[in-house]
């Protein structure tokens, strides 16, 4: 027994349903639509582009000044009738010039020189000292008074002992720590230049708004072996020796 192929046949056609004759007729309605309105959208557009361009207005001339131009529209005058300058004063003559510096000779002949001025009229600026002392310097005279008053320690009376020979050793000795030579101090006694020096050495503690033995005695109090010489120079009675430090009286 054979196998024959089988022989599978074509479906028959089969009918347009209502929803495939609906689209169909809106397609063929929808493309008669755009035909006539192709037809009657072309003649009208070329009527109004027709019409645009007749409405144009001519083009500009570019050379002459007409008529029209001179009425409608203002022009600028670059002539030299119209030039726009700055607003100047009005030049002077010769004579003007030599009448006033004849003026200016007259007034300084007329007025004195620094020769015909008597020594009566020269006041004399001198450098016066405040009446009253500073705020500072009472506060540390008070804190050098309190100091003074203490009974004497032990330190006190080695101080004493210093000769005048001692501090002329002590001295050379901190000026040969030095690299150069000091200045601005000339002026100095021995005595100030040795306490100007504790004044700058910083290892001690701060100079101002205290009394130079206030501060001598609260290095010592804290173990910062300061030298006897400036105890000694600050024990010594001596109208020149000051409790207060010299740079606090340029700070104040």
């Amino acid at each position: 027994m054979c196998n024959k192929p089988m022989m599978t046949s074509s479906p028959p056609h089969s009918q347009p349903s209502l929803a495939q004759n609906v689209v169909l007729d809106f397609l063929s309605a929808w493309t008669r639509f755009i035909r006539l309105l192709h037809i009657l959208y072309i003649p009208s557009h070329r009527k109004s582009y027709s019409s645009y361009t007749c409405t144009m207005p001519p083009t500009r001339r570019r050379g002459g000044n007409t008529a029209a131009t001179r009425s409608n529209q203002a022009t600028l005058s670059f002539g030299s009738k119209s030039r726009v300058t700055k607003p100047s004063a009005a030049p002077t003559t010769r004579s003007q010039k030599a009448k006033d510096l004849d003026l200016i000779d007259a007034s300084r002949s007329n007025t004195p020189s620094v020769d015909d001025v008597s020594e009566a009229e020269q006041v004399s600026v001198t450098a016066t000292e405040p009446s009253q002392p500073h705020v500072a310097e009472l506060a540390v005279r008070q804190q050098a008074r309190a100091e003074i008053e203490q009974p004497r320690s032990e330190e006190d009376a080695k101080a004493e002992k210093i000769t005048e020979r001692q501090l002329q050793q002590y001295w050379k000795k901190e000026e040969a720590k030095r690299q150069g030579p000091r200045v601005h101090q000339e002026g100095l006694d021995l005595r100030e230049k040795i306490l100007r020096n504790f004044d700058l050495s910083s290892q001690y503690g701060p100079c101002i708004g205290i009394a130079r033995l206030k501060r001598w005695r609260r290095a010592h109090t804290l173990g910062l072996n300061p030298p006897l010489e400036v105890l000694a120079v600050l024990l010594k009675p001596d109208e020149d020796t000051k409790q207060r430090a010299y740079i606090d009286e340029l700070m104040s």
